[in-house]
């Protein structure tokens, strides 16, 4: 598996390298890229630490805004500045060093630069600049590393079962953050079993469902100022409750435009509403139980906003447990749209985790969760409502899935 090491610095060129961040944990998984290294072990010598961290790279990508050389000759008498010493100890080791730009400036020539990082000013540069180009120069990028690796890349197959296998002894899956600060966890592919036969009618059968194919989950439900981003307005029944509470009062059309806008904004199409299989995959999280806690309802305070704690409004995001995976009010606050048209049971449901869509499409959408409307029984993994897809209600919201695609 290759290895590769984002090298920034934040007061220069932390959105942007989250960004590039975003794009490579993508296409050749979270666990073949470094970022972010800033916790190191207390009392550790910090220049061991960052060489035997840049050790284990097979390149490092070196992102250069327009103020990294500022900050660089400010720090040349400081022994800490991690930059420097993350690409000094890579060029020491002569594995690929690439210039990232993301600002308007160009590469250091070589007299700009201290002498133990004269070489990086021969090192050919790749730009991944923000505007209509970025989807672009971003992609350029991943297939420029593609190109590099040729002779170690693994395969799609084996990297997708590698992920896999190394989540599965993971406490929590690796997060990744979109553009607007949407924050999203790995959701491992495996089987589960969805559905009940305790609850209401159109929850049966149960049936074992194989998420064929990984994904990553947002951890909370789009919030009001995440709405307001990207569609200049806030239709929010509750707009008092603040720019961290769930938005509502949004349609299955409502959200499914908001999609569109921001897969656009990112020069994505990856951003989507989660499958109904995934969604309750998701809220279980590896559990059987009526809730993903257990099967006690006297506990359901300690983990979501719901009739009994809500003083009927929303809540800001966030504020309760998450579940065992590390997703947020997962049974209440507000429901959730999913992708599927709904249908009355689960006979001839896909079994892979796909969205059960009709052609033309049905007239109704599910929703799924509970909401701060709705008392406990309503509030269980298994439990699902029909809604006509241009409705809004005060107590509907939702939240993003994101596809992962690998080897493309």
């Amino acid at each position: 598996m290759v290895k590769i090491f984002l090298s920034y610095r934040r007061e220069d060129s932390k959105w942007p390298t989250q960004w590039i961040y975003n794009d490579l944990a993508d296409h050749f998984g979270p666990e073949s890229v470094a970022f972010d290294i800033d916790t190191i072990p207390l009392g550790t010598d910090f220049r061991e630490y960052l060489n035997q961290e840049v050790s284990k790279c097979d390149i490092l990508l070196a992102v250069i805004g327009d103020q990294w050389l500022e900050i660089l000759n400010q720090r040349l008498d400081q022994p800490n500045d991690f930059v420097r010493i993350e690409i000094q100890a890579a060029l020491k080791r002569e594995i690929p060093v690439v210039p990232i730009l993301v600002g308007s400036k160009s590469v250091p020539s070589e007299k700009e630069l201290p002498p133990d990082l004269a070489k990086l000013s021969y090192k050919q540069a790749t730009e991944v600049r923000a505007g209509a180009d970025l989807h672009s120069h971003l992609k350029r990028l991943v297939n420029g590393l593609d190109r590099l690796f040729t002779n170690r890349k693994v395969g799609k197959e084996l990297k997708q079962r590698h992920v896999d296998e190394e989540l599965k002894h993971e406490k929590s899956p690796k997060k990744l953050t979109n553009r607007i600060g949407m924050e999203f966890i790995f959701m491992p592919s495996g089987s589960f079993t969805m559905g009940s036969s305790t609850g209401n009618g159109d929850e049966e059968p149960p049936h074992e469902v194989k998420i064929s194919q990984f994904f990553y989950l947002q951890t909370t439900q789009v919030t009001q100022g995440q709405w307001k981003e990207v569609m200049e307005d806030n239709p929010s029944h509750f707009k008092d409750c603040g720019a961290d509470c769930p938005v509502e009062n949004v349609s299955w059309d409502d959200a499914q435009r908001f999609i569109q806008k921001l897969n656009e904004k990112e020069g994505t199409d990856r951003q989507r509403l989660p499958t109904e299989a995934e969604w309750e995959c998701a809220c279980r999280a590896g559990t059987t139980n009526v809730f993903s806690f257990g099967d006690d309802m006297s506990q359901l305070g300690e983990y979501v906003w719901f009739a009994d704690n809500s003083q009927s409004k929303t809540h800001p995001v966030g504020t309760r447990k998450p579940n065992p995976w590390g997703l947020y009010d997962m049974h209440g606050n507000v429901y959730e749209w999913v992708e599927d048209d709904y249908h009355d049971n689960y006979k001839n449901a896909p079994d892979d985790g796909s969205s059960w869509v009709d052609d033309p499409r049905g007239t109704l959408r599910v929703i799924r969760g509970g909401s701060w409307y709705n008392d406990a029984q309503y509030c269980r993994s298994a439990n699902r409502y029909s809604i006509p897809p241009n409705l809004r209600l005060n107590f509907l919201g939702f939240r993003l899935a994101r596809s992962v695609t690998l080897g493309t």
